[in-house]
């Protein structure tokens, strides 16, 4: 188990706590309990959700939820940084799933006393809620899309959301090298995997981006931008969503 001084190192590196002098900011780490979990696993529980905040100290993982027809939608990235779990001032659990993307280090503790720790943090304060605020801001563009793009321009959007957060720039192209499936990404974009291996196979074929097994890359980023925003049409498809889209 990382000591508290261990735990107040990582606390320190985290734009959340940018300015927390450093006696209180190893009183704040105090408060958390860090464990360490791997690719593919769950990071939260169902009987863990409750009462707990967490806190994503380093790596990635995808926020997903289930359907009543017991089909899985992913609504969300969480990074270093961001926050799930039981969220600050509120009094339900979160009902999503959380599973690793990557190896992840993560911290937890008791909602109430984060909730606590806010209220005398004001600096933490206004850095929770511009995270906060960014994640539903892009969970709307998501649920927008969903609504007036068709497969292409989604799955675009998505990896363009990859590329960004987690690309690599080199000399044939962007590298992610977060490992996502083709089953995560048909979550992210709420398709079959059927329809987005096809898609994925006309961006192969046009240059554009690769799905490989370990890595993504986008070799034009501009055009995945022209296909993202419905300038670039794959041959078959309208620029809005229809009904058996997917």
């Amino acid at each position: 188990m990382p000591s508290s001084a261990h735990l107040t190192h990582i606390l320190s590196g985290l734009r959340l706590f940018d300015g927390v002098p450093a006696e209180r900011l190893a009183a704040i780490a105090a408060m958390f309990t860090a464990r360490t979990q791997e690719r593919g696993e769950e990071l939260v529980a169902a009987h863990e959700a409750a009462g707990r905040t967490y806190l994503m100290a380093a790596g990635a993982a995808r926020v997903s939820r289930v359907s009543r027809d017991g089909r899985a939608f992913a609504i969300a990235l969480i990074d270093t940084g961001d926050l799930f779990g039981q969220l600050p001032f509120d009094e339900q659990s979160g009902a999503e799933r959380v599973d690793a993307l990557e190896r992840c280090t993560v911290l937890w503790c008791p909602a109430s006393d984060f909730d606590a720790m806010l209220r005398v943090e004001p600096g933490v304060a206004l850095h929770v809620l511009a995270n906060l605020s960014s994640r539903l801001r892009v969970t709307g563009q998501r649920l927008e899309a969903l609504a007036s793009q068709q497969v292409p321009a989604r799955l675009a959007r998505v990896l363009i959301e990859l590329s960004d957060r987690y690309g690599k720039v080199t000399a044939t192209g962007v590298r992610v090298d977060v490992r996502i499936t083709h089953g995560h990404l048909a979550e992210f974009v709420a398709t079959t995997r059927e329809t987005l291996t096809k898609v994925a196979g006309w961006l192969r074929s046009e240059g554009i981006a690769s799905l490989e097994r370990r890595q993504i890359w986008i070799a034009d980023y501009a055009v995945l931008q022209a296909v993202a925003d419905g300038s670039r049409l794959m041959p078959g498809r309208a620029s809005r969503a229809s009904a058996g889209d997917d």
